[in-house]
C-alpha cells in the first residue's frame, strides 16, 4: 500500500496517546510505520461532549502526530440523531480556521 488510513477516537487525554484509542499507527508493524499515514477520522466520543469542548485536548493531540501523518480530520458529522452533540458551532468553525495560520 501507499499510505494507511485510520480512525483515532478516545474518550480521555489519556485514551488519546494510546495505540487502541487515539494513536492507532503505534499499532502499525514497524515496516508500515513509516508509509504515510491519512488519520480519516478523529475526536472525542465522550457521551455528554461537545467537539467545543474539547478544542484544547484537540489541539494538543494535532500537535502530537507523526511527521508521517498527511492529513487528520474531525469528525463533525453523521446521520444518526445520537451523533447530533457533534453539530458545527461557532466556536468549532473559528477553531478550524485558526488552524490554517
Amino acid at each position: 500500500a501507499d499510505g494507511i488510513g485510520l480512525h483515532a477516537y478516545w474518550q480521555t487525554d489519556a485514551a488519546s496517546r494510546e495505540a487502541t484509542f487515539g494513536a492507532p499507527w503505534l499499532l502499525l508493524p514497524e515496516t508500515a510505520r513509516y508509509k504515510p499515514l491519512y488519520v480519516l477520522e478523529y475526536g472525542n466520543t465522550v457521551p455528554a461532549g461537545r467537539h467545543q469542548d474539547y478544542l484544547p485536548q484537540y489541539k494538543t493531540w494535532l500537535h502530537a502526530l507523526p511527521a508521517n501523518v498527511v492529513c487528520a480530520t474531525l469528525f463533525l458529522l453523521d446521520g444518526t440523531p445520537d451523533w447530533s452533540r457533534f453539530e458545527i458551532t461557532e466556536p468549532v468553525l473559528d477553531w478550524l480556521a485558526s488552524l490554517e495560520s
